[in-house]
């Protein structure tokens, strides 16, 4: 007889009758009052199917990342790029001699502008024994946080130049040890492919004695040779310690450790790393069970009283065919574990119960429960896996994948179980990793996944049910792109695409300001256009749509609690181009500087030119039958053909104008001049000798012969620089290198900045140990310092971008969120070099505008200037500057108004300047 239902499952019942009656009666009041487009874009991207998911993701990172001489990503890089990054300049915050020899300038100072509410992906979680208040987690990209306050607040414990691969946290329990704490580093699913990629490779165990303030790396986890992969404890799944004789057991590639004396030693006691799953569980009175993944001489899954003497337990009736198994041992009832497995597709899970009256395990009893798992349940071949049992209930079971569930008689019929995170919750978030739950609170719930931490305070409060984000400043959020308000409306404006979590926002400069989220999936490339009035938003697979705070549709979104107007939006897309199979799986989308309403699009080998993305019913048509709206005004450019698919853009501003370059994945660089226009390019690879993935393209703002890119892969040669709009190039990789051909431990350069000054130029150099600038490139002498060594550290920096208008510049990290610093007084750039060897009027920018634009001139000589505004029909109606200029580069503005302050009405105008006897005249298009 199926045992009574408990009373948390009568509250779910009953819940269910209310929902079926609020269902229907939202139907029958809204459905057939919905607007014309379908509403707002999903705000959440499922991870799998054609959108890609972490397979994807891998062969992404692997694409960019490995070396040319093995295919692969060197085993060990990442610990020997930041042993590398601790003998460059700047890495503890002081100058160096050969840097004020060659006139380098200080680190910027860097702040931290978040996301203060939104976490990274996380999988190690802990509640101190001695105080719930106290939590300490860690972030796979993120380092080790500690909250006292039960999450409220947070504080980074992982030093700046330690690694952040966090992947499970365990605290000695023994009375008078509570203040020694252990983490494990290295995630194997999710960020690596098998022996070919480790973009977050562990570094053995850290080990914190003063109650987890500070952490330090246990010499005996690391071998020292990370050239080679001999040591297992480099990937770890789990780490738990014995609460009676302290020895401390860790589940790392495929193998369970043993250390008996606080970790100064290890020994293997199980495995021998054929495969990379394991895991292991304990409960508080020292019982354990291990799993190990396929093995030939003994089964997989083995139980133990002590640590010393484990039972092989394996039952016939477990799976022939596995991937990655996790476990879980109930507390209150010892003898009661439960399995949950992937292969594949396919998921099993089984209950055993321990034997008390034999010896083998032959009288163990095994249940098959693999039946009964939700129709929908999903864990991405293992990479989001967990089981967890209340302390209190044996029968109170959670599992998790892509989503959450608890099921209320340990999966024994289908009936009983329930959803409560993942896809479809808004106050929650997919890709589940860790569950922590309370002896004594049994219905509150703690939740680790992609999206950081959130909680739940009552698992049977049906009405009350929700989760509540513990993101508060836990900075742990994995940027891969970042945009800013280049018009400078809105000057703190900043954004960019996350890996799992989107694409969020903020306005303010407080770190403490909360983030908003303007578009879901794994966020990809972003522009702010139109004075900030719109943005251009893109997801995997080159996924993108414009979003317009201007509602020119007029559109009304309802909240549930009434009706408001917010946006418009559309789909921003080439229809003649299969994204899902061509486009990169992060695929640049790039604004043109000088114009806006163009944007140019990564097309696999070609670029497809959109030449008006302003959001109206011109540029933009609802398929037949209805739907939503997609853009028409494409152009695919079939002289950009590329070898190789496209993976960076940059362009001029002027001398010359809209000359557009782009960088491939095989590493051919490009030009395309008059690319508003054109559609053909060149091909100018010339003396650049590298081959590899081209991961930033940076031109000069005042000379569009300038330009300075990068190479991602490892062995390779990172940066180049040409004056000559490409014809040749100079290997500027300079102390960036271990090796003068590019080999050793230099590290992946992920983007580069060109950022003019008033006394000349700041190089930057984005890399996976942080962020590095010089004022001057010497060729393969160039130096690179460190920046901002105390604040953003040697955590991964995958794009920057500036203002140079007003000395903004900001940068994302893919880890530790994004940080945003000021050149303060040293804005506006005179390069000497730029002056013209003719009187030059370039075209105004942005154009067309709103409210204002800028007119850029350049003056061989030193004189009196005048520069006028005129409608169509020849009428002066403001006269801008009139006086004396310096020769070079100056610009004067214009705010759409005419003499007497009266602001004139959408058209086109002429501007004029007049100098030295020469006039020149052109268009500018005011835009309202």
């Amino acid at each position: 007889m199926a045992q009574q239902a408990p009373n948390y499952l009568k509250i779910e019942l009953r819940g269910i009758l209310y929902i079926v009656l609020i269902v229907a009666v939202f139907f029958l009041t809204t459905i057939f009052k919905a607007p014309a487009n379908p509403g707002a874009p999903i705000s959440q991207m499922v991870e799998i199917g054609d959108e890609g998911g972490p397979a994807d993701r891998l062969a992404f990172e692997l694409l960019r990342l490995e070396s040319p001489l093995t295919n692969s990503i060197p085993e060990g890089i990442e610990k020997r790029a930041l042993v590398y990054a601790k003998t460059l300049p700047g890495s503890k915050g002081i100058p160096t001699l050969l840097e004020r020899s060659n006139g380098s300038s200080s680190s910027l100072k860097w702040s931290l502008r978040g996301p203060y509410n939104v976490g990274g992906r996380t999988r190690a979680l802990a509640i101190d024994i001695a105080d719930s208040n106290r939590i300490i987690a860690g972030g796979v990209s993120g380092g080790i946080w500690l909250s006292s306050d039960e999450g409220m607040t947070w504080s980074k414990m992982t030093k700046t130049d330690q690694l952040h691969s966090i992947t499970s946290i365990a605290q000695d329990t023994r009375d008078g040890k509570t203040n020694i704490w252990y983490a494990t580093t290295g995630e194997l699913s999710g960020n690596s492919a098998g022996a070919r990629g480790a973009p977050f490779r562990g570094d053995g165990i850290y080990k914190s004695t003063d109650n987890g303030y500070n952490w330090k790396l246990l010499p005996s986890t690391s071998t020292n040779q990370p050239e080679s992969f001999d040591n297992y404890l480099n990937y770890s799944w789990r780490i738990k310690v014995h609460p009676i004789t302290g020895h401390i057991f860790t589940a790392s590639y495929g193998s369970i450790y043993l250390s008996k004396d606080e970790g100064a030693t290890w020994e293997v006691i199980m495995g021998n790393g054929n495969d990379r799953y394991c895991d292991l569980a304990m409960t508080s009175t020292g019982v354990m069970i291990a799993v190990l993944s396929r093995n030939e001489n003994q089964g997989p899954v083995f139980r133990s009283n002590d640590g010393i003497i484990w039972e092989d337990i394996t039952p016939t009736v477990f799976p022939t065919s596995y991937g990655r198994i996790v476990v879980d041992i109930s507390e209150s009832n010892d003898s009661i574990a439960y399995f949950l497995a992937s292969n594949g597709d396919d998921h099993y899970f089984l209950k055993y119960q321990y034997s008390t009256t034999g010896s083998s395990g032959s009288k163990d009893n095994w249940i098959d429960r693999s039946n009964n798992l939700p129709n929908d349940f999903n864990s991405q071949n293992g990479y989001d896996l967990l089981v967890r049992i209340s302390p209190s209930d044996e029968n109170l079971v959670f599992i998790g994948g892509t989503n959450l569930y608890y099921t209320t008689n340990g999966m024994e019929t289908s009936g009983y179980n329930f959803k409560i995170g993942g896809y479809g919750h808004d106050d929650h978030h997919p890709d589940q990793h860790e569950v922590l739950l309370y002896k004594n609170q049994p219905n509150k719930v703690f939740s680790a996944s992609d999206g950081g931490m959130h909680i739940m305070q009552d698992l049977t409060d049906f009405f009350g049910k929700k989760w509540t984000s513990l993101n508060n400043g836990y900075v742990t959020t994995q940027f891969y792109t970042i945009a800013i308000d280049q018009s400078g409306t809105y000057p703190d404006l900043i954004m960019g695409g996350t890996q799992d979590n989107g694409t969020w926002e903020s306005l303010k400069l407080e770190i403490a300001n909360p983030w908003s989220q303007v578009f879901g999936g794994d966020g990809a490339y972003c522009s702010v256009i139109n004075f900030g009035k719109a943005y251009i938003l893109s997801s995997q697979r080159g996924y993108t749509l414009i979003k317009d705070w201007n509602n020119p549709f007029n559109w009304t979104y309802g909240n549930g609690k009434g009706k408001y107007n917010n946006y418009s939006w559309a789909y921003l897309m080439p229809p003649d181009f299969d994204r899902d199979n061509d486009a990169l799986f992060i695929s640049p989308i790039y604004s043109d500087p000088i114009n806006d309403h163009i944007l140019y699009y990564a097309g696999g080998k070609y670029i497809f030119r959109n030449n008006d993305v302003y959001l109206n019913k011109t540029n933009y048509e609802q398929p037949e039958g209805g739907g939503s709206y997609e853009s028409t005004q494409w152009e695919k450019l079939e002289g950009t053909s590329a070898i190789g698919d496209i993976s960076a853009f940059g362009s001029s501003i002027v001398n010359p104008q809209q000359r557009l370059y782009y960088g491939t994945s095989s590493g051919y660089i490009y030009r395309l001049d008059n690319s508003h226009t054109s559609n053909s390019s060149v091909l100018i690879k010339n003396n650049l000798g590298t081959s590899g993935y081209i991961s930033g393209i940076s031109v000069d703002p005042y000379d569009g012969n300038k330009v300075m890119l990068s190479f991602s892969n490892y062995h390779v040669k990172s940066i180049y620089y040409s004056n000559n709009g490409g014809e040749s190039w100079s290997d500027v990789s300079g102390n960036l290198e271990e090796m003068a051909s590019g080999g050793g431990s230099g590290p992946s350069v992920r983007s580069v900045y060109i950022y003019a000054l008033k006394t000349g130029y700041r190089y930057f150099a984005g890399t996976s140990t942080g962020l590095y600038s010089t004022d001057n490139l010497e060729g393969t002498n160039t130096v690179w310092r460190q920046e901002g060594s105390s604040s953003i550290g040697n955590i991964v920096v995958d794009k920057i971008v500036g203002r140079p208008v007003d000395g903004y510049v900001a940068i994302a990290t893919h880890g530790n969120g994004m940080y945003s610093a000021n050149f303060a007084n040293e804005i506006l750039a005179v390069d000497e070099s730029n002056i013209p060897n003719a009187f030059e009027l370039a075209q105004n920018y942005p154009n067309p505008f709103n409210p204002s634009t800028k007119i850029p001139f350049n003056l061989l000589e030193p004189g009196l200037v005048t520069v006028k505004v005129f409608d169509l029909m020849g009428r002066e109606l403001d006269i801008l500057f009139h006086g004396k200029k310096p020769s070079g580069v100056n610009q004067v503005n214009w705010d759409g108004k005419d003499r007497f302050g009266k602001a004139l009405p959408s058209g086109v105008y002429i501007y004029q300047i007049e100098t030295d006897g020469m006039v020149q005249s052109k268009k500018m298009h005011l835009l309202k």
